[in-house]
């Protein structure tokens, strides 16, 4: 059976949603996200496991495994992650060669219209 957001859990993370959302600071709303968890659940830092989300303009998505982040959505670049309102996402490298095709681009041309 899943399980799913306490209520309590669910206002803690509203009382964060107020700090600035950018990429520099996803990774301290994690950490404050899953101590609210562990004080809320009365668990130990090693008991905390949580996938975090950061939806809006810019997306991101994390996994935390024993209280400390184990992978996320963000890559080097912004072909890299989820789609958000400036950024591509994951792609299909076969995308580059279409475009340059369709578009009479150079494939460096390409790049630097997809890393905005």
């Amino acid at each position: 059976m899943p399980r799913f957001v306490s209520k309590e859990l669910g206002l803690c993370a509203t009382a964060l949603s107020v700090l600035p959302d950018d990429e520099g600071s996803r990774p301290i709303l994690d950490l404050r996200i899953c101590d609210c968890d562990r004080a809320l659940r009365a668990l130990t830092e090693e008991q905390t496991h949580a996938i975090t989300l950061h939806l809006g303009n810019g997306c991101s998505a994390t996994a935390i495994r024993g209280g400390r982040s184990v992978d996320t959505s963000m890559g080097m670049t912004p072909l890299e992650g989820l789609v958000t309102g400036t950024r591509s996402g994951d792609i299909d490298r076969a995308i580059v060669n279409l475009i340059a095709t369709k578009e009479g681009l150079s494939a460096h041309e390409v790049d630097a219209l997809l890393n905005i």
